[in-house]
């Protein structure tokens, strides 16, 4: 029996604000945002509290939503560096996204810890025997999209590392959408994050899926745009 899920998250947005956190220097100590909503990821299959701890935070002004993953560890180990590698078969943090309408379709917006992004418009149908069948449309990229990373130590040496962090800028605008402009918004989304720590692999989610398989829309959670 996998763990409670969680059954929304309202972002408040103020279409005067336009504080940036990408305007100063990553904050390098293990901390969230305190301007932000936080959530903490669980073990993707059972709800259970992760070894190692995964913090999210999210906030979003009139344009951009941003998102900050700090991901506690014991080393990282990540080789790739170019984008629309398969950074999912190393360390990773994930964002999935399906915002109003999309019904089959959502973006996946993956970086590892040395910057590399892997954006992705997804497809993701049901045949008739009850499977998945998931394709990425090609190409596709997220325009504007800003990331960047810290990695507390080392990088691909054991022991070697305390915790990474990883932040988004996405616009709105990027996702075939323009600002927020109604009065509210309902979203689906979920984050992830694959643990390729020295001991074992884990999976962490948001809302957990039951499996490994982070491809589960039914398993989304809703984001509520309200604008003041």
């Amino acid at each position: 029996m996998f763990g409670k899920i969680n059954p929304y998250m309202i972002l408040r947005i103020d279409s005067h604000n336009k504080l940036d956190p990408f305007e100063t220097a990553i904050e390098t100590a293990a901390s969230d945002w305190p301007f932000a909503e936080q959530i903490q990821l669980v073990d993707t299959v059972t709800g259970n509290v992760c070894r190692n701890m995964t913090k999210v935070s999210l906030f979003a002004n009139a344009d951009h939503l941003f998102i900050r993953f700090v991901c506690f560890t014991d080393a990282v180990f990540s080789y790739l560096t170019k984008r629309n590698s398969n950074v999912w078969e190393e360390e990773v943090a994930e964002v999935f996204l399906q915002p109003p309408g999309m019904e089959n379709y959502y973006f996946e917006l993956d970086v590892n810890p040395n910057n590399a992004v892997a954006d992705l418009y997804i497809r993701n149908d049901e045949r008739q025997d009850g499977s998945k069948n998931v394709q990425a449309i090609k190409p596709w990229t997220c325009k504007n999209l800003e990331t960047r990373i810290f990695v507390k130590g080392k990088l691909n040496e054991k022991g070697g590392a305390q915790y990474w962090i990883a932040e988004y800028k996405i616009p709105f605008v990027s996702l075939e959408l323009q600002e927020l402009n109604q009065a509210q918004k309902c979203w689906k989304a979920n984050f992830y994050r694959i643990d390729r720590s020295e001991k074992e692999t884990e999976y962490h989610a948001w809302n957990p899926t039951g499996k490994i398989d982070f491809h589960m829309m039914e398993k989304f959670t809703s984001i509520m745009f309200i604008k003041d």
